[in-house]
């Protein structure tokens, strides 16, 4: 488990997103993206960390799965007062990595340690001709700090060994990668 100063934010792209969206906020308003964190935290947490909870209606908008939101989620993150800034993503659709494959590595580019994960599926099936190592590969050759792991308790311990206090660590992507974030803080 996550201790000290090491900021959490699981899902943030898709909440905030939510957030932005519903009151009609620009994602890159730096007040409003500090006054969206402070709301959503959760009552389960100290606060030393956050937890942004996926909204509960159903409507979670576009976030994490779209390069434009991954842009705009990182570039105001950046102005969150922290040391390093880790991301773990996970691709959502084998159809809308591949058909975006290229404008998620700029996205995560971005970014000044990343981490992928293997591509939430939901309701594909694996067509065999695109993975989350390419977007690892498009992040390499721009030299960035990337690394492809597939298992979240493996995603967790890594973290957990390269974290230092005042890090933030934020995880991105439709599915199932709020996982990451529940292991880091003991939930």
């Amino acid at each position: 488990m996550i201790s000290g100063s090491v900021f959490v934010c699981a899902d943030s792209s898709r909440s905030l997103s939510f957030a932005f969206q519903k009151l009609g906020r620009d994602p890159s308003d730096e007040d409003c993206f500090f006054d969206l964190l402070s709301k959503f935290q959760s009552s389960r947490m100290d606060d030393q960390r956050c937890h942004l909870d996926e909204p509960q209606n159903g409507d979670n908008g576009e976030g994490a799965h779209h390069p434009t939101e991954i842009k705009a989620t990182l570039e105001t993150a950046k102005k969150y007062p922290h040391n390093k800034l880790y991301v773990v993503f996970q691709p959502h659709t084998y159809t809308r990595t591949k058909a975006f494959l290229s404008e998620f590595a700029d996205a995560l580019a971005t970014a000044g340690h990343i981490i992928i994960t293997d591509i939430y599926a939901a309701r594909e099936k694996n067509p065999g001709d695109i993975h989350s190592k390419d977007i690892v590969a498009l992040l390499e050759e721009k030299g960035v700090d990337v690394t492809y792991i597939d298992d979240f308790g493996e995603i967790a311990d890594h973290l957990l060994l390269t974290c230092q206090p005042n890090d933030l660590v934020i995880t991105m992507g439709a599915g199932n990668i709020h996982q990451v974030a529940d292991i880091l803080l003991g939930l």
